[in-house]
């Protein structure tokens, strides 16, 4: 189940279940700032009717020096009509991937730069394309989480590993607190 908190306030759990406990404490960050967006494009192969592109996707964003930032980029593509005639509207989300780090600036007027790329396979005329850029800010026990469970840079391996779970007790599990979403939209040509 999830909990909607308030921004700044720290949360304690304290759960007694069949004789066994668990405790875990969390706090809610303030939304983080997605200063400004960019997109840039290189076409890697276009037969006339299927194109591939490499994507270079970038975000300038702020947020507190312990706070973990995660950029997710999806890109949005809308049709009309796959056969002569049809006017039906068609939209479909890919989700390219996402960056997450612990905030690396100390000077919250300084923003970090994140940077994603990815190599997209569609048709060489797509009527609406446009990428959409969702930053949310985690209190610091999710860049733990990310880098052994979540598959993050580090996590490179065929080799389990234990999770950084940040609840202790009898039992294993996270609590971490989310603050809300900036979302930024970015048109594509």
């Amino acid at each position: 189940d999830s909990l909607i908190g308030e921004t700044g306030k720290t949360y304690h759990l304290h759960v007694e279940w069949n004789g066994k406990t668990a405790d875990a404490v969390t706090y809610i960050p303030e939304a983080p700032s997605l200063d400004s967006v960019s997109v840039s494009s290189k076409i890697l192969n276009d037969d006339g009717y299927w194109r591939q592109t490499e994507f270079t996707c970038s975000g300038y964003v702020r947020g507190n020096i312990n706070d973990v930032l995660a950029l997710t980029v999806t890109l949005e593509e809308s049709h009309t009509g796959f056969w002569m005639g049809d006017t039906t509207s068609y939209t479909y989300y890919y989700g390219l991937g996402s960056v997450v780090h612990k905030r690396a600036e100390t000077n919250n007027a300084i923003p970090d730069l994140f940077t994603l790329k990815y190599t997209h396979s569609h048709e060489s005329e797509n009527e609406n394309r446009k990428m959409v850029f969702t930053l949310i800010g985690y209190e610091e026990a999710y860049n733990k989480y990310y880098l052994t469970f979540g598959g993050g840079e580090n996590n490179i391996s065929f080799e389990p590993r234990p999770v950084a779970w940040n609840v202790t007790g009898e039992v294993i599990g996270i609590f971490i607190g989310a603050s809300q979403s900036v979302n930024k939209t970015y048109e594509l040509e």
